[in-house]
């Protein structure tokens, strides 16, 4: 199922490859550790490196079941691949599910929500409108 997970503006350039800035759409905020299969792929080409930026450090994917840290509605997490883009517009994927702890699933379990989201981006185009989110800290 499509969410919105990426905004115009959520893909940039950095020094060794790309950002990509991905919001929660969800309707409270989460801890990062409900977080499970997060996955990106630019141009059908999935990313095997990718890593997440949070208060300063660089973590892994998997990391984010040990985070005590939250990902608030307003605020977007900040994913970083590892190979270089060409300028110009990119067909990016990004997928992940959340385990919604308070929730039960059909299994008596956590529920567990996927989301996919499937975009043209363009590399390093300016947001039409400033935002006012920040990276998950």
């Amino acid at each position: 199922m499509a969410r919105v997970l990426m905004l115009e503006g959520a893909l940039g350039s950095a020094p060794e490859g790309y950002l990509l800035r991905i919001s929660l759409p969800w309707i409270r905020s989460m801890p990062l550790s409900c977080v499970t299969g997060l996955r990106v792929q630019i141009d059908a080409e999935p990313e095997e490196r990718l890593t997440i930026d949070i208060d300063g450090r660089t973590v892994t994917p998997s990391d984010l079941a040990r985070s005590d840290k939250w990902w608030f509605l307003q605020d977007h997490l900040q994913l970083r691949g590892h190979r270089r883009l060409r300028p110009g517009a990119h067909t990016v994927t990004a997928s992940f599910q959340l385990v919604v702890p308070y929730l039960n699933g059909h299994d008596g379990g956590p529920l567990t929500v996927p989301f996919r989201d499937d975009r043209t981006l363009e590399l390093d185009c300016p947001a039409p409108v400033p935002s006012a989110s920040l990276p998950v800290a």
